[in-house]
């Protein structure tokens, strides 16, 4: 299964737009229009080492530091950027719920993965389901800090664009 992601950043005050393909171990990470094709090395929840066709290895990690601000780390240097995100009207109105705890469903497609329970403590930006439209694998991740209070979707069902997935109940920062 192929998977693709495209981020839009402002590095330096200049537009960079990242699109990643993923696919069986490799992946084509496109950035400004300039492809390199690596081979996925290794993989775990704090970074990803990759390796180019020409055998130089690089690591590459993401961290979060609050909203739209991240600091990419390649290769031992840290980079800071915003995430910029020109939403339609319908996405906007959806991160306007979800900041209400209320997740709805971005495409037409399948659920392939739950990866938290009714009552899990999640931060903001933790994966919450995936789901799968077009060959695409899609990540649905918490826009903020709470808890799962109720889940509407199973593993293997089908949903619309627009649909209730999970309801989150907004957690107190300071706690």
């Amino acid at each position: 299964m192929t998977s693709s992601r495209r981020i839009n950043l402002t590095l330096d005050g200049r537009r960079v737009t990242v699109v990643v393909e993923e696919s069986e171990g490799r992946m084509v990470i496109n950035i400004n229009d300039e492809k390199v094709e690596v081979a996925l090395v290794s993989k775990n929840e704090d970074e990803i080492v990759l390796k180019t066709s020409d055998g130089r290895s690089f690591s590459f990690a993401v961290e979060r530091s609050g909203g739209d601000l991240i600091t990419l780390w390649l290769g031992g240097i840290a980079y800071r950027a915003e995430l910029s995100r020109p939403y339609s009207a319908t996405r906007r109105a959806a991160v306007e719920q979800a900041q209400h705890g209320v997740i709805t469903c971005p495409v037409p497609g399948k659920v392939i993965k739950l990866m938290v329970d009714e009552g899990s403590v999640i931060d903001a930006g933790q994966p919450l389901a995936v789901l799968e439209s077009m060959k695409t694998e899609i990540m649905i991740g918490a826009p903020h800090k709470g808890i799962v209070k109720k889940i509407h979707i199973k593993t293997g069902q089908s949903v619309v664009k627009g649909q209730l997935l999970i309801e989150l109940e907004p957690q107190n920062p300071n706690q």
